[in-house]
């Protein structure tokens, strides 16, 4: 299948050239495979950003993605990734040719319904518009991530840059002021964890370590991302307390007693809505939180996606895109 040509002025900032890594069909699916092909990106509309992704990560819902793909439209994956704007649409106030930014999983929305006027876009009545994978609310094509060279986005969806889970909820609940543990099924988590800023690691495959630590923590993050029993982690809340679940998002059964005894509360969250996102890069640009990567050229995407399959990264995997040039 080729990739859609979408028609492009003689002075636009993307060439032809422009390359991305995508899946098209059933069969290269299977074997979630992406291969390089051309990518041409739409003209700028007036409130737009054309965005050279110089960084990608590389995240498990990726690989969901990939894995889901019945190969109907090319994929091309990647929904948190950092570049530079090269070009502006005429409207366009906030950002100037040269300014690093972000991109995260949303890149449009109504901006009508009461969840976008609260600056909760993640929560739009409508849907979000996602990064790749979705529909574009003007022209009904389907959105293509980032793993490319370029980027074109509504100017209001782009962040600022003035500096991703797991460890970077440590950093930051450790940011934050908590007293902070992790949770882990291995021992050998220990010295990490210490190095983040955690007080205290749990072994949770050792009942004795649960067991002390029954109903001890105001919040806990459950960052699992297969399915698992949820009761363990809830009899680790305190009174009033929550369970946020955010790494599986498949059914979870629970038993009413370990939420009853002490009113506990399971949660859930996605993406946060553009206020938020941007108070959490200041506050991690004022702290000092970054997240700890594995760089790899996207050359090797095939090479993360294989290791990331089989939980062997320590903790993110990030392409560099210089080699699309």
């Amino acid at each position: 299948m080729r990739a859609p040509a979408i028609p492009r002025s003689a002075n636009s900032c993307v060439a032809a050239s422009m390359m991305r890594w995508y899946v098209a069909a059933p069969r290269a699916v299977r074997t979630a495979r992406p291969c390089l092909a051309p990518l041409q990106r739409r003209d700028l509309r007036p409130d737009d950003l054309a965005v050279r992704v110089d960084y990608c990560g590389v995240c498990h819902t990726d690989l969901h993605a990939l894995g889901g793909h019945d190969g109907d439209a090319p994929l091309v994956p990647g929904h948190e990734f950092t570049g530079v704007v090269t070009e502006t649409g005429p409207a366009v106030t906030r950002f100037s040719a040269g300014d690093p930014v972000a991109i995260g999983n949303i890149v449009d929305s109504c901006g009508q319904c009461p969840m976008c006027r609260a600056g909760q876009e993640n929560f739009c009545h409508a849907f979000p518009t996602l990064t790749y994978g979705g529909t574009d609310r003007q022209d009904g094509t389907t959105t293509l991530g980032g793993y490319s060279r370029e980027y074109v986005v509504r100017d209001r969806f782009a962040y600022p840059l003035p500096a991703g889970l797991g460890h970077l909820a440590v950093k930051l609940a450790v940011a934050l002021g908590a007293d902070t543990s992790v949770i882990s099924r291995s021992p050998g988590k220990a010295d990490d964890e210490r190095r983040l800023g955690a007080q205290a690691l749990i072994v949770s495959t050792d009942p004795a370590q649960m067991a002390e630590a029954r109903d001890r923590f105001d919040v806990v993050i459950d960052t699992i991302s297969a399915p698992h029993d949820v009761g363990p982690y809830l009899r680790l809340v305190a009174m009033d307390g929550t369970l946020s679940h955010l790494g599986d998002l498949g059914p979870v059964t629970v038993e009413t007693m370990d939420l009853l005894v002490g009113r506990k509360k399971l949660s859930s969250a996605g993406s946060g809505g553009r206020p938020g996102t941007e108070a959490m890069l200041a506050f991690c640009a004022e702290k000092g939180v970054t997240a700890d990567i594995e760089l790899l050229p996207s050359a090797r995407v095939n090479e993360a996606l294989d290791r990331l399959r089989r939980n062997d990264v320590r903790y993110r995997f990030v392409l560099g895109m210089s080699d699309l040039d």
